[in-house]
């Protein structure tokens, strides 16, 4: 089978494994931030090469009536782009629980889907690893590698955070400038829907003091609603990262 990478992870609920999964949030009162959760770890996973076959999307089907924390993966024949991943999960025990634990509850079920469904590929088992002790670590703060250009004097490095605080995502830049030895960075851009970022960021230039990005082709129209395009970073107006 063609090997692709991760394109989404869902968080669905069931009183009922029988019965269809609907969207999280009637049974079980989960932070509003989850569904950022899951688009951070897919993206994450991503860009350290993760890579899955048979399927594209993940569904974490949290089961009230199930033994908490048994996980099974569903046998469904009628969607091909998704596999599915049961978890018992109690309504009463995650009602004492704040929203940083509930988050890390989810986190951890997340990666244990992701585990079980891997666990026959040591190199994935390895990507998981790596990538849950940095969203551990960093949390909504997580940093997503998008593009570099290097030029005689700056080196640049795009990335972006996926609703950290649970607000808009944001395009960040890094750049290091070889001639004075001296590393900045700064916030470039709001991005009002994450999956703008593979569109808004295509040709990555340096001019003088100033990066330009232009975006790709297709698409611009709706990109050109909602910003100004293309994207010129000031570097003198960067912040100094201080050693």
């Amino acid at each position: 089978m063609r090997e692709t990478t991760l394109q989404g992870i869902n968080y669905l609920e069931t009183t009922d494994t029988s019965a269809v999964a609907k969207k999280i949030g009637t049974l079980f009162k989960l932070p509003k931030t989850i569904d950022q959760l899951g688009e951070r770890i897919a993206r994450k996973l991503n860009e350290a090469n993760y890579t899955i076959s048979g399927f594209e999307q993940i569904n974490i089907i949290f089961n009230s009536n199930k033994t908490p924390g048994l996980m099974t993966i569903m046998q469904d024949n009628t969607d091909t782009s998704a596999k599915s991943i049961e978890i018992g999960l109690s309504v009463d025990s995650i009602n004492k629980l704040s929203e940083k634990e509930l988050e890390m509850m989810i986190s951890n079920f997340t990666f244990q889907a992701l585990e079980l469904i891997s666990k026959t590929n040591k190199a994935n088992l390895r990507i998981l690893s790596s990538v849950n002790e940095y969203i551990q670590k960093f949390g909504d703060n997580s940093e997503i590698f998008i593009k570099k250009k290097e030029s005689d004097r700056y080196l640049v490095e795009l990335s972006y955070k996926v609703s950290p605080h649970g607000g808009n995502s944001l395009l960040l830049i890094k750049v290091f400038d070889k001639e004075l030895n001296k590393s900045y960075r700064g916030d470039v851009l709001e991005i009002i829907a994450v999956e703008d970022v593979k569109y808004l960021i295509n040709e990555l230039s340096i001019f003088n003091e100033e990066i330009i990005i232009k975006p790709k082709q297709s698409n611009t129209a709706h990109l050109a609603k909602l910003y100004k395009m293309p994207i010129i970073v000031d570097i003198t107006k960067l912040e100094e990262i201080k050693a």
